[in-house]
């Protein structure tokens, strides 16, 4: 698969396991091989648990109440009253529009650039095991929702090795090798608290 045919939305569909898995495999092995792909697939990650981690702003209570109560009625017919033609009234709505307006600005600032002050808060963790004749290596864990796709490892000179941005914690994982044999850790759990390097125990694929 060539870097011209691997678009935004290939990448969030990937990202949210929605394609069949031979083309989530040949996708994985490009990622693999590509800094600009993995690039875009980890900003994907970080706006995606920005978004996920935002405060939820509800509406004050009564605001529905007050707003129709405001509301100009037509004498005793209990319909709303036609519109009127007021400038000051167009100048104010411009105005709150303006103010909307920038309001998205900023958020949208904060989605589009904000992804690397987000994983600057998280822990990074390298995971470096040894393997001699593995084709593709992947990585899933509780961090990852044990998506085998997600986490591509890299090789050199038989080492492979990815650096995962997560939450301090304690988490699961195991190593996937060649899209079907999965290697638990025998330490069985990790207990993450700071960047750190997590050298997996040889083995032997058999």
């Amino acid at each position: 698969m060539e870097c011209n045919k691997i678009n935004d939305r290939l990448l969030n569909e990937y990202f949210d396991n929605e394609l069949d898995e031979k083309t989530a495999r040949v996708l994985s092995e490009h990622i693999i091989n590509c800094a600009a792909c993995g690039e875009k697939l980890a900003f994907i990650k970080g706006v995606s648990s920005l978004i996920s981690d935002s405060p939820k702003v509800s509406a004050p209570a009564g605001f529905t109440t007050r707003v129709l109560s405001n509301l100009p009625l037509s004498g005793g017919t209990g319909e709303t009253a036609p519109r009127t033609f007021f400038p000051g009234a167009i100048a104010l709505n411009l105005k709150s529009l303006s103010a909307a307006a920038g309001f998205l600005l900023v958020f949208a600032s904060v989605i589009l650039f904000g992804s690397r002050h987000y994983f600057q808060k998280n822990v990074n963790v390298t995971f470096e095991v040894a393997l001699q004749d593995a084709s593709v290596v992947t990585l899933a864990g509780d961090f990852n929702d044990w998506n085998m796709y997600n986490t591509p490892l890299n090789e050199e000179d038989g080492v492979w090795s990815v650096t995962v941005p997560i939450k301090k914690g304690k988490y699961q994982y195991s190593i996937i090798v060649d899209g079907k044999k999965w290697y638990p850790d025998p330490q069985a759990e990790i207990d993450v608290k700071r960047n750190s390097k997590i050298k997996v125990p040889a083995m032997e694929i058999i």
